[in-house]
């Protein structure tokens, strides 16, 4: 039997349920964790006398540990034995492990993955270096993970760099449109940070029935929902700092960029393409970099809005890639908790899916250059570069290999985000 955040009133299930001894159940102490469910009159009772199921019951933490380290004292495992007779058990918390320590917040009653890897304290990156309260808030931002930030960066940089390769009138000097890439850069790191915070609370239900996720800081309980949200605020006020301080055009652009990033969660559950909302959100900056140099971008034209139209749908499709390649880790668990994606839709044949959108993002790229008239600097190193690098990864990358697949989205990312901001670079300065 599974339950997702439930709370105890699980229809009644029939037959004589036999209880493993607490002796002989492991307790096992987990760092950050809060305690979890207290329970209070869980009665079951078998309807159906052949009924086997597994159940896990998290138990209030013990009174004797240190307030911030609680003891999950995971049942496992406790059996129903075919009976004809009817009984019921009745599970209550013992008064004397009642403590201040229990009345704090109780995640909702969703098992882990029996095979899932433990949680570890970072030893390693800047997340070792810190005291360890801070630890889950660096994670819950993912700064130890900085990939998501260069993908959410690259099309900012690709929309200066367009700027600079298209319009001889806004074209800026290399040195100013580097110090606008630095300070969209901190921007974007804020700004990726406040959007995993959001998306973790939205999902720790779901990622705690994934193993990769499972130990995220909101999964396995090291901060509460109210933390979690309460730190979103901060995280999104130091974006929005960095937002302000561009022109007005920016402040308009980044108007369905921050609707599609609240929104982008909550279409996992109704959706089989959430990529789609994420790719429209990702690659609107493209649109705010070109605002960032050229504050009267929509007036200039200089621009093919044709062209432009290419480069924006070129983003999306981009995001398909390395989005899919991505979940492609997660999608037996992800079909299991019933998350939605492309990447459990099209799973039966996730290669060929990834090819029509690869096609279809170099035909995009091909068509920015060519209503945009770039020349040879584009087409050799951002629409050859680009080829080169999706077909390598198109014939060898194994996507039933977890590993292979986060090489490939770390990689990818680089390979492609290089290749494209380079042809940008050749067309705008040679």
């Amino acid at each position: 039997m599974q339950s997702r955040g439930g709370h105890g009133n699980e229809a009644p299930i029939s037959g004589a349920i036999e209880v493993v001894p607490l002796s002989k159940v492991s307790c096992c102490s987990h760092q950050g964790i809060h305690p979890l469910y207290s329970l209070k009159n869980l009665t079951y009772r078998t309807l159906n006398p052949n009924l086997s199921c597994i159940i896990s019951i998290y138990l209030p933490s013990l009174p004797d540990l240190h307030p911030y380290t609680s003891c999950v004292t995971h049942l496992t495992t406790m059996l129903t034995r075919t009976m004809s007779s009817s009984s019921t058990m009745t599970v209550e918390p013992r008064k004397d492990t009642q403590s201040s320590h229990t009345s704090g917040y109780q995640a909702p009653f969703t098992p882990l993955p029996v095979d899932g890897p433990p949680y570890q304290p970072p030893k390693t990156g800047i997340l070792s270096h810190v005291p360890s309260s801070w630890v889950p808030y660096g994670e819950l931002m993912r700064i130890d993970k900085p990939t998501g930030i260069y993908l959410f960066f690259f099309p900012h940089l690709f929309g200066t760099l367009y700027v600079a390769a298209s319009s001889p009138t806004a074209t800026q000097s290399a040195a100013d449109i580097f110090w606008i890439n630095v300070k969209l850069f901190v921007g974007t790191i804020f700004m990726r940070a406040a959007a995993c915070a959001w998306n973790d609370n939205l999902d720790r239900d779901y990622d705690r029935q994934v193993r990769r996720c499972r130990n995220r800081p909101l999964a396995r309980g090291a901060l509460t929902p109210a933390q979690g949200y309460i730190f979103t605020v901060p995280l999104t006020l130091i974006a929005a700092g960095f937002l302000f301080s561009l022109p007005q055009l920016c402040h308009i652009v980044s108007v369905p960029s921050i609707a599609l990033l609240a929104l982008y969660p909550f279409t996992k559950r109704f959706t089989d393409f959430p990529q789609l909302i994420l790719g429209f959100q990702v690659a609107i900056g493209i649109l705010l970099g070109m605002a960032a140099v050229d504050p009267q971008a929509e007036k200039n034209t200089d621009y093919s809005k044709e062209a432009v139209l290419a480069f924006y749908l070129m983003n999306v499709a981009w995001t398909l890639v390395y989005d899919t390649v991505y979940a492609q880790q997660d999608v037996e668990d992800d079909a299991k908790a019933g998350v939605r994606s492309m990447a459990v839709r099209f799973r039966n044949g996730p290669r060929l899916l990834l090819t029509c959108v690869v096609f279809l993002q170099l035909i995009l790229l091909g068509l920015t250059g060519w209503f945009q008239g770039f020349g040879a600097g584009y087409y050799s190193v951002a629409c050859g570069g680009t080829l080169a690098s999706m077909l390598w990864m198109l014939l060898t990358i194994d996507l039933k290999q977890p590993a292979e697949c986060m090489w490939w989205f770390k990689g990818g990312c680089w390979l492609v985000g290089l290749s494209v901001s380079g042809g940008l670079a050749l067309e705008a300065y040679l």
